[in-house]
């Protein structure tokens, strides 16, 4: 049972007027929790008062309102009376003939309660204030200080008014040290100011505020003291009631003694008539037993709370003593994890119920910390995460901001160190940040800037880790030696991870850098010894005892030997630590010593990893005996590591770990973990498989080992979903280049061709190619246009469907506090969702699945137009030494072909003709029909099609690396003994994946309206500084752009009207966007990647560098790294993978990924503007990637530069055959785009590839007729 719930602060009331008896009755109804019963009689007695006769009792009232709202932790209410009280003090003396005080909405309107009271409106009549001031009357005086005290405890607990508890701190402490009182004199209000007191101490202590009441002079001892005297007094006296009340106040300065001065009481109870007051002594003694562990002493106390509490009918004792019962069970342990999954949630539920029944939220708040230990003790972190977002929300709700947030600070820092779900806890924090900005409270800033810290440091942000870890010190400076030394700590871990970032082979800079690090950890754990802080000095010496074994520049003996000795220093500093503690210490220890040969340099020997197995299986029995599953699966995985290239039978060993470590970080939740790990087993299957000549038998491990590998992948690429635009792409592209999953779709290729499954190579395939893009093109697709398109007909399936559309609403404009709340909410929806085969689809486009085969039928259903020609979708999959070409079409099979020559023959030809510009404006200056064009050599790459496609067929093409910078569709097929130019013989389409080409169809064909004024064309003409102006080509550019305005009927903006603004506000509505300018590319920050407006190029002529362009993720008002200004420091930006050096060069990637497009058909004719920055995974970044992730569903854009004279023919010869189309139900564009490109090689001058190859379209081969036709 919590302390604020059955804490009764009662005093036998002497014989006097009928309102002290019924003030006694509210007492005692808050002790059995009868709250509804109290507020209702408050009310009354407020009624009843008279002005000038019973301010007394008023205030008597007033207080116990206040108190009870205390209790059930509802700070909000208890405010709000506060607030109607000082109100009065406004109200003249001559004006009080019937002043009304409200006592809060809590008390409003209140329907008849278990006792069959009715309600009234809350309301009493009072003096100008509390401060009432009776002449020799000490009990009204101490009425008034309690007054003063609650409103200092209920502000600093709602809103961390910390500054304002001193005065009213010392006002109480004098006033109990002012004089010795006597036993009879002590009345019920002398023991609540004293209880206040105290409890104002207790939190600033709590939150280590820097002029907190307890770190002036000897306040504490004094405090301390006092509440001795006063409970020994009371004891000696026979209250021991009330001698109870101030030692859990005593508990709260002295946690220690909690036990023993609880036992000490009950050797004072004696006869004390009064069962339910022993019953709650005895489950205090219970409760401080079970967090001493000892559970005997706590499950006897518990039976004699019981047996108390049914003698009088205590509901409230007797739920939270059977909830007390569930704890102490041997299903049940505090400690990190349990041996049983068996936990009685019907008790706890139970309670709950009850907590709400009787309005304690208090108690549902502790339920809900208890229930989140549980999950959290089970492993389920994912239920951790949503059970300890309900409580801060609900916290929150009722004004409890200072406990709620401190707790959920806690819970953060709990959530870290068990999961490597970065995303999620980067969220967490973003959530609370506002509310801890709002509090003032430096040291829960400095908590969260440290969270953040070890946050970005874990995601592989050094400089973003650094500078929270700098804010962080600046603000835990002051709250103690305790919370400056783990500030500073985390600053010199920041650093190291600095150094070996910017470390590399051979760099003689690094042992220096190493040993500055290593003299700041001396410096800190000195510190901590010094303040006889032994516990962060022991972590401390752990970490230095590694930074020694790094010390490659000394010899292994030395490096050895410094490590053991920092190991034995941490080990001695260990005994002065609890059993726990020390465990730990010894089990980190061996942990360390044992995993160190893994990063010796060279091969050790046979002795030395016999050792290294025998400190790591001792750390493993500590680790176990400790029941701290995540570092006993760690210990796990470093045992494997030594074992796996060792002899067959050590790697069947080997497997035997990784697959012990991959089921403990399995139910941990651990999806980094499980990636890892099952990486490590999938590599080790392989080369069993290839070594046993790939055995069928062996096989089933394999693809056991790859099914689960990429299910943790997509997990992952779901948990950094919640980063949300452009750097939920990086994030996820980043994870595509980690060199632990970088050949699993190679090893998945290996399996499926030698197995020769054509079909699973295919799906594998899908699998592996732009996952980070289809993703988040994915959230795009809305539930109602589903709905509409398939024709849903069950009503609840259009519930779910509406429901979901409007979460997705909610989550796009939710601030990130319940932003994090609505994802939760939205986890749960698809799980009711997925039950629905009707849903499987929208499901599965919106979490970015990758299209199945089965999926297939609709796409090559779809209709392409009067030819009616079959769809084919070509694949290509490059591994380490060949190249591979998919191709599937509608009723065959897909067909794996391998290409004549290898990977390092294309890699040779990319080389020596297209990196270079000069080299690739010499290689595309030739004639496709002259057989020895350098580019021809490359014809290869499409031979395969010559067989398995027709003329007239539509091409589907998904490039490979390192295909993605070739023009496929301008090489030369030969065919029934003639040659032709790819896209001379089929309309061409391009596609990063199939996936991706399965959103842009759908996007395509979803039904909507269409506007006359939806077609947009801009265009602006500047040079940059460095080039001569031409006039000439200027006006022609108008001219193109004015004729493309009549035949689109639109009216284009153009020139100087062309601005960044515009452009981007042209963007809204819009069915069709056409652009003609430059393009501005950066091949070392793609991000820099945009779409050149006008000024800019004058702009930086006259040295004007502007802020503006390439900002990442700063400008969104709701991240973290934009709300950092709260801690009062300078913003100076976060870096991504990718560096953002700020350009004025136009409209860039970063912004075109925050508009929201409307599935527009987009042309930009710039120089580059279709080309892209591959990653591995294939994962494209570039303009058409931006363009295609707000919303379009088709692209036309160049891959290279392209002369301005055939980019106007190719304009107007697009559209006008687009315009031929009128009466389809749908445009091809495909097949304008193929009839454009012809147009331009058909001019004589315009034959060679430099002029037409570059021309590409991306995403859906068709559009709407009405983008171009508005319905009528």
């Amino acid at each position: 049972m919590s302390a604020q719930s059955s804490t009764y602060e009662l005093l036998e009331s002497p014989a006097g007027d009928r309102s002290n008896q019924e003030i006694d009755e509210v007492i005692t109804d808050i002790s059995f929790g009868k709250y509804t019963k109290a507020r209702l009689t408050c009310s009354r007695l407020l009624l009843g008062f008279h002005p000038g006769e019973s301010l007394k009792e008023w205030a008597k009232v007033i207080v116990e309102v206040i108190r009870l709202f205390i209790i059930i932790g509802n700070f909000s209410a208890a405010l709000q009376t506060i607030h109607d009280v000082e109100s009065l003090k406004e109200i003249p003396k001559d004006g009080l003939e019937q002043p009304q005080t409200q006592i809060s909405d809590e008390c409003s309107n209140i329907s008849v309660d278990a006792e069959g009271e009715q309600t009234s409106s809350a309301a009493g009549q009072a003096g100008n204030s509390l401060e009432v001031s009776i002449d020799g009357d000490r009990e009204i005086q101490e009425i008034d200080l309690v007054f003063e005290l609650q409103t200092a405890f209920c502000k600093a607990m709602s809103d961390g008014r910390f500054h304002n508890l001193q005065i009213p701190f010392e006002k109480g402490l004098e006033w109990i040290l002012q004089d010795e009182v006597e036993t009879s004199k002590i009345t019920r209000y002398t023991v609540l100011l004293l209880s206040y007191t105290t409890k104002l101490a207790a939190i600033a202590e709590t939150y280590k505020f820097p002029s907190g009441p307890l770190r002036r002079g000897k306040n504490k001892e004094s405090l301390t003291k006092v509440l001795r005297l006063f409970i020994n007094k009371l004891k000696q006296c026979s209250r021991v009631d009330e001698a109870h009340i101030l030692i859990r106040e005593l508990n709260s300065l002295d946690p220690t003694a909690k036990l023993p001065n609880l036992l000490q009481l009950l050797d004072c109870w004696g006869l004390y008539d009064s069962p339910a007051k022993l019953a709650d002594l005895h489950l205090d003694i219970a409760e401080a037993a079970l967090a001493a562990r000892q559970k005997g002493l706590a499950k006897s106390y518990a039976v004699l709370a019981l047996v108390g509490y049914n003698s009088t009918n205590h509901l409230l004792g007797i739920k939270n003593t059977l909830y007390l019962q569930v704890k102490l069970t041997d299903d049940y342990d505090d400690s990190v994890v349990v041996k049983s999954g068996r936990v009685n949630f019907y008790a706890i539920k139970s309670l709950c119920d009850f907590y709400e029944q009787i309005g304690d939220r208090a108690g549902i708040q502790n339920i809900y910390v208890d229930w989140t230990e549980m999950a959290r003790a089970r492993a389920d972190l994912d239920s951790y995460l949503i059970l300890s977002d309900d409580l801060y929300y609900m916290t929150k709700q009722v004004g409890s901001n200072l406990t709620c947030l401190h707790t959920r600070v806690l819970q953060i820092a709990f959530f870290l160190s068990r999961t490597a779900n970065t995303a999620k806890t980067l969220e967490c924090i973003d959530a609370v940040l506002e509310d801890v900005a709002k509090l003032e409270i430096p040291y829960l800033q400095g908590l969260v800037a440290s969270l953040a810290s070890r946050t970005y440091l874990a995601m592989g942000r050094q400089k973003s880790a650094l500078r929270f870890a700098e804010i962080a010190l600046a603000k835990l400076r002051p709250c103690g030696p305790d919370s400056e030394s783990g500030a500073k700590f985390q600053l010199v871990q920041c650093r190291k991870e600095r150094v070996d970032n910017r470390s590399k082979p051979g760099d003689t800079h690094k042992p220096g850098r190493l040993a500055n690090i290593i003299r700041d950890t001396e410096e800190l754990i000195a510190v901590d010894l010094n303040g006889e802080m032994h516990s962060e000095a022991a972590d401390k010496l752990l970490y230095l005892a590694s930074l020694h074994y790094e010390e490659f520049d000394k010899s292994a003996e030395t490096r050895s030997q410094s490590a053991i000795h920092a190991l034995n220093r941490a080990i001695k500093c260990s005994s002065h630590l609890k059993p726990r503690e020390s465990k730990y210490i010894f089990a980190s220890a061996f942990q360390l010593r044992g995993a160190q040969i893994l990063i010796i340099p060279g091969i050790p020997t046979p002795k030395e990893k016999g050792k290294s197995l025998k400190d790591l299986q001792k750390s493993l029995e500590y680790f176990g005996e400790l029941n701290m599953w995540y570092q006993t699966a760690a210990v796990k995985q470093y045992m494997g590591l030594v074992l796996q290239n060792q002899s067959w039978r050590d790697q069947i060993d080997s497997l035997d770990c990784f697959e012990a470590a991959y089921l403990l970080y399995e139910k941990l939740g651990q999806t980094t973990e499980c990636i890892a790990v099952s990486s490590l087993m999938l590599k080790i299957c392989y080369n069993i498989w290839k070594r046993s000549g790939f055995s069928e038998q062996v096989s089933v491990g394999l693809l056991e080992a790859l099914e689960r590998t990429s299910k943790w992948l997509d997990y992952r690429r779901s948990e950094l979903s919640a980063l949300g635009g452009l750097q939920a792409i990086i994030e996820k592209q980043a994870l595509a280049r980690d060199s632990q999953v970088q050949n699993l779709g190679e090893i998945a290729f290996h399996y499926c061709v030698e197995s020769r499954s054509a079909e699973q190579a295919w799906y594998w395939v899908q699998r592996q190619k732009a996952r980070s893009v289809a993703d988040l093109m994915g959230l795009g697709h809305a539930s109602d246009e589903y709905s509409a398109k398939h024709k849903v007909e069950s009503e609840q399936i259009t519930t779910l469907l509406e429901e979901h559309t409007r979460l997705l609403s909610q989550i796009r404009d939710a601030s990130p506090g319940n932003r994090l709340v609505l994802r939760a909410t939205h986890s749960r929806l698809l799980d009711r969702m997925s039950r629905y085969a009707e849903l499987k689809e929208l499901i599965n486009l919106q979490l970015g699945q990758p299209i199945d085969f089965s999926d297939l039928e609709s796409i090559f259903s779809q209709d392409t137009g009067p030819q009616s020609y079959d769809i084919v979708l070509v694949d290509w999959f490059s591994t380490e030494t060949d190249i591979y070409m998919i191709s599937s079409r509608c009723g065959t099979p897909p067909r794996v072909s391998k290409l004549e020559k290898s990977i390092g023959y294309i890699l040779e030809r990319i080389a020596n003709n297209f990196t270079d510009i000069e080299d690739r404006e010499n290689t595309l200056d030739s004639d496709p029909d002259d057989p020895d064009a350098p580019f021809r050599e490359l014809d290869f790459l499409i031979s395969p099609l010559a067989d398995f496609t027709r003329p007239g067929d539509l091409l589907v093409l998904a490039p490979c690396q390192p295909l993605h910078s070739i023009p496929l569709h301008a090489l030369v097929l030969p065919t029934g003994g003639r040659s032709e130019i790819l896209i001379k013989r089929n309309p061409v389409i391009y596609t990063p994946s199939l996936t991706i080409f399965k959103h842009c169809v759908s996007r395509a064909e979803k039904p909507r309206e269409f506007r006359s004024e939806g077609i947009r064309c801009a265009a602006v003409y500047e040079y940059p500084p460095t080039q001569p102006f031409r006039a000439a080509e200027q006006a022609m550019i108008k001219s193109n752009i004015d004729n493309l305005g009549s035949l689109l009927n639109t009216k284009p903006l153009w020139g100087n009207n062309c601005t960044k603004e515009a452009l981007r506000s042209h963007f809204n509505g819009a069915s069709l966007l056409h652009f003609h300018g430059h393009c501005h590319y950066d091949s070392v920050n793609i991000l820099n990647h945009s779409l050149v407006t006008s000024g800019v190029y004058n702009n930086l002529a006259l040295g004007i560098r502007s802020l503006s362009s390439t900002k990442l993720i700063e400008d969104d008002k709701n991240t973290l790294s934009n709300r950092i200004l709260f801690l009062g420091q300078k913003y100076e930006g976060l870096e991504f993978e990718y560096s953002i050096r700020p350009q004025n060069t136009g409209l860039s990637i970063s912004e075109i990924f925050e508009v929201q497009l409307a599935d527009p058909v987009v042309t930009i004719i710039a120089c580059e503007s279709a080309s892209q920055q591959i990653g591995p995974g294939d994962e494209p970044l570039g303009l058409a990637t931006a363009f295609l992730c707000a919303g379009a569903s088709s692209y036309v854009g160049t891959i290279w530069e392209m002369p301005c004279e055939e980019a106007r023919v190719f304009s107007t010869a697009f559209y006008e055959n687009i315009l031929s189309q009128k009466g389809a139900r749908t445009v091809n564009l495909a097949f304008a785009l193929q009839s454009a490109v012809l147009k331009v090689m058909s001019i004589p001058k315009s034959r060679n590839y430099m002029y037409w190859a570059p021309l590409v379209l991306h995403g859906s081969w068709f559009c709407q007729s009405g983008v171009f036709w508005k319905n009528k």
